[in-house]
């Protein structure tokens, strides 16, 4: 939180004196701003709690009326205070306007033959069906549960990178030689320039 700044005192239109404007710099969890919730703004002479409202995203700017600074005498007005919004980044999920994307792990069995696995999105748990024979970089999508902004929703995609065992003996090896018959077509066939 910086970069504090300000303007005058003025008078507003009924020609009562006006306090200072204001503006801060607020940085928020990205879980913050997908969902809504609490922050406090560091303010020159004091703090301030406020309500980040569902579906901030990095850029915006909140305008709070009568925040700022105090008036010059006792018959004027608070002056207002205006908030620029920094999102933090997420080391699982990535935004794209409404819709979010998470990386999901799965393993080359569960990519042959197919599996229910468990996904968290920031609303909760949900199960996504991983259809057998999947290919890494698929979206597997759940329809709603992406970002809520102002009254639109957007979409919740998994996307799968097959990772293939990190131990390989000769039973596993024979089991690999076996699935190359699995492979209709030779899987680099477009590989040319």
């Amino acid at each position: 939180m910086r970069d504090f700044g300000g303007f005058d005192a003025s008078v507003d239109p009924q020609g009562a004196e006006q306090g200072q404007h204001l503006s801060a710099d607020l940085t928020v969890d990205f879980l913050t701003a997908v969902r809504g919730g609490p922050a406090t703004v560091r303010l020159p002479h004091h703090a301030l709690d406020i309500d980040i409202p569902e579906g901030a995203q990095d850029g915006d700017v909140l305008e709070l009326r009568g925040q700022g600074g105090e008036p010059p005498s006792q018959t004027g007005v608070p002056g207002d205070l205006t908030i620029n919004l920094h999102v933090r980044p997420h080391e699982l999920l990535r935004r794209n306007g409404l819709d979010l994307y998470m990386d999901l792990p799965i393993t080359f069995a569960e990519a042959v033959k197919g599996a229910a696995v468990t996904v968290p999105t920031p609303r909760g748990e949900y199960e996504v069906n991983v259809p057998s024979g999947v290919h890494t970089g698929t979206k597997l999508r759940l329809a709603g549960q992406g970002v809520r902004r102002q009254g639109k929703e957007g979409d919740f995609f998994a996307v799968v990178q097959v990772y293939t065992p990190d131990f390989v003996d000769e039973e596993i090896e024979k089991a690999a030689e076996k699935m190359e018959r699995g492979y209709s077509e030779d899987v680099r066939k477009d590989l040319k320039l």
